[in-house]
């Protein structure tokens, strides 16, 4: 039983002579690593702590922060900031002189740095009869930012006398131009206006449609596209006649055409049909002060278009 053991022992370690070959080899390749792992630290150079770089490195971070606080901070400026922003670089690309805002030339305009389209803008505003009174009124002028005017301002010089010279043209004006009523003229009658063309007479005449006729002429202020400097150059030479106001019987008047008017929208005109539904035909307009939304100044607005007969 013993012999038969020690053979199986000497059969398990028998090896022929490719496989001693091939222990060798790996045996070889161990000893290889070993010597390879002993050897190496000699041949390579530890990397020691460089703390100034260190510190150097931790500085420049801190200035990114500082940086990005500064940042937010822009972010969060206050409209007067951005105002003084603003300016500031108006006042960069800008150079201007003390200058008259009235016929001055395009060239001169350049010279104190505004763009092309900014001067085109004005010289059609005076090519329509506008002229500048005040230095506000250049604020007023489309393409001229708020910036643009805050660095101007200070140079703008407009003689006293332009102020006595407007009425003088005005009255002079007049003598050689016809007064039009605004609620009869058509649309070549208006464009005999001074400063009424083509376009400006189609938008009046759509929204005196639209109204059933002017009360006043400052609402022509309400037509769009109109602005203060415009209209008055115009309203010297307008007049309004009431009575030919069309007005709306709110008795027989379909919703539709209560919402024809601007000053009614839909919910004062659902208003105004679910009382007639309920309380039955309007007695006078004062009745129109039971309904909740029509207050003191609606009715005021509404009451010249509308009628119970």
């Amino acid at each position: 039983m013993k012999k038969n053991y020690t053979d199986k022992v000497k059969d398990y370690f028998d090896f022929n002579k490719t496989e001693q070959r091939g222990i060798v080899t790996l045996f070889l390749l161990i000893l290889l690593v070993i010597a390879i792992n002993l050897l190496l630290p000699c041949f390579v150079k530890k990397s020691s702590f460089d703390q100034l770089s260190y510190i150097h490195d931790i500085a420049k971070f801190k200035q990114s922060l500082t940086a990005d606080v500064d940042s937010l901070n822009f972010k969060h400026r206050s409209p007067t900031e951005y105002n003084d922003v603003d300016r500031s670089i108006a006042e960069k690309s800008l150079h201007p002189f003390p200058f008259n805002p009235n016929g001055l030339s395009e060239e001169k305009w350049k010279q104190m740095g505004l763009d092309t389209k900014q001067i085109k803008i004005i010289k059609n505003f005076e090519a329509r009869g506008g002229k500048f009174y005040k230095k506000e009124d250049l604020q007023k002028i489309y393409g001229i930012s708020e910036s643009d005017y805050r660095a101007l301002e200070p140079f703008i010089d407009i003689p006293v006398q332009q102020y006595d010279k407007k009425k003088t043209e005005l009255t002079e004006y007049k003598s050689v131009q016809k007064i039009v009523e605004i609620n009869s003229a058509d649309s070549v009658q208006l464009t005999g206006v001074r400063g009424i063309g083509p376009f400006y007479a189609r938008r009046i005449i759509k929204y005196r449609d639209r109204l059933g006729g002017f009360t006043c002429r400052e609402q022509l202020m309400e037509v769009y596209g109109m602005d203060s400097v415009h209209y008055s150059t115009i309203a010297p030479y307008i007049t309004v006649d009431p009575s030919l106001i069309r007005k709306i019987n709110i008795n027989t008047a379909t919703f539709k055409d209560l919402m024809k008017n601007p000053y009614i929208d839909y919910y004062m005109a659902s208003a105004i049909m679910k009382y007639r539904g309920k309380k039955g035909k309007f007695s006078s307009l004062d009745e129109l002060m039971n309904i909740n939304l029509i207050y003191d100044e609606v009715y005021r607005k509404i009451s010249p278009y509308l009628t119970v007969n």
